[in-house]
This record gives C-alpha cells, sequence and structure tokens, in this order.
C-alpha cells in the first residue's frame, strides 16, 4: 500500500466498506499492521478491531433477544394448550363425608368458623368493679397429631399442646414455655373435653379424595 503524507489515504476495510484516513501521515516509512489479511495504519486497525468488538456485542444481544422471545412464545403456547386441556377435563368429583357426631354437651360459651369462645371466671377485682360478663377466651383447634392436642389462644398469643391424657397443658408464649395442670372444670379442661369430644371438628367435610378419614 503507498502513504503519501498529507495527503487523504483511502484504505479498503475487511468487511467491503471504505475507512477514509484524513490524519497527517507521519511519512513513508509509518507504522502499519495487518488486519484479516489487509494492510492497515496501525492507529486504523484498533478501530477496526473497536467496530468489530460493537458488532459481536450488538449481535449477541439480539441473539439473546431472540432467545428470550422463543422461550416466552412457547411458554405461551404450553399454557393455552394447558388451558384446552383443562377445558377438555372433566371437573373432579367432590365427596361429601359426614365426621362423627359430637359426644356429649359442648363447653364452649361462643363459635364462628375455626375460633371458639370461652367464658372465663369473674374474679373478685371484677365483681367490685361492676363487671357481670367476663370476657372470652378465643381459641383455636390445630387438631391432633398421633396423641397430641394442639391449640392456639388469641389475644394474647399462646401456643398450647397436651398429650395422651391431658393431665397438663405445655404453653408457650412471649413470657416463655411454662406447664399448666389441666385442673377438673378450669377453661383447660373445657377445651381439653371439647377436643376429645369432637367439638372443635363436627360437620361434614367436602373432599377431592373418597377415601379420606376425618379425624377424630
Amino acid at each position: 500500500m503507498k502513504f503519501v503524507s498529507g495527503a487523504l489515504v483511502v484504505l479498503s476495510c475487511a468487511n467491503g466498506i471504505q475507512c477514509n484516513a484524513s490524519e497527517r501521515m507521519p511519512g513513508l516509512d509509518m507504522e502499519t499492521c495487518i488486519y484479516n489479511g489487509t494492510q492497515f495504519v496501525t492507529s486504523y486497525c484498533d478501530k477496526l478491531r473497536a467496530m468489530d468488538a460493537r458488532d459481536e456485542a450488538s449481535r449477541l444481544r439480539l441473539q439473546q433477544q431472540a432467545n428470550d422471545k422463543q422461550i416466552a412464545d412457547q411458554k405461551a403456547r404450553d399454557e393455552t394448550e394447558q388451558q384446552r386441556l383443562r377445558a377438555l377435563t372433566p371437573p373432579a368429583p367432590v365427596y361429601r363425608i359426614e365426621r362423627p357426631k359430637p359426644r356429649g354437651q359442648h363447653h364452649w360459651a361462643w363459635h364462628e368458623g375455626e375460633q371458639f369462645g370461652y367464658r372465663k371466671a369473674l374474679s373478685e377485682s371484677d365483681r367490685r368493679l361492676g363487671i357481670v360478663t367476663a370476657p372470652l377466651l378465643l381459641v383455636v383447634y390445630q387438631g391432633k397429631q398421633g396423641t397430641t392436642h394442639r391449640f392456639v389462644a388469641l389475644n394474647p398469643t399462646v401456643l398450647m399442646k397436651c398429650s395422651d391424657a391431658c393431665e397438663n397443658m405445655s404453653m408457650t408464649s412471649e413470657a416463655g414455655p411454662q406447664v399448666v395442670p389441666v385442673a377438673p372444670g378450669s377453661i383447660l379442661w373445657s377445651i381439653v373435653q371439647d377436643a376429645r369430644n369432637g367439638w372443635f371438628t363436627f360437620g361434614p367435610v367436602f373432599t377431592n379424595d373418597p377415601n379420606y378419614k376425618p379425624q377424630d
């Protein structure tokens, strides 16, 4: 390639586009390089490398966008197919399974949904203040696991559980754990009796499992 000092030099780029070099050349023995089989001024080799790097980054970005779109389109097609199959699939039958009827008489004074209210005994200070009706202790029954009954008392929250004969109730609150005897006639005794006699789990169960067996 011939270089003329101070003249406009036209370089043939590897991609066929002409690169116009208008900078002043220091002389005929200027530094050159070979890039992609073509001789260029060294500074233009660097520019061409930078251009190639930008083109490669743009190509990779476009390829990633195309891949993302392909994945999104496939996901949309899968969801459409699942909706079509669900529309063709008949709904599973719902079985009404009766639970054992509660035994005896319940001890709770109020009930709504999963919450059961037990009337606290009035203290002497309550009576002196003219209080005639004690507030309710609200309890949620969490079920029976093995031989262990689990309860949650509300406002404040207290986790309670007892096992086997339930002669003692394990209670955990913000103040820490403690074990309280279940004295006959107490609120704890009433709660345990209602759990044993099925007064927390009465009424039918609606399920898709025909072999479902309610807890006692």
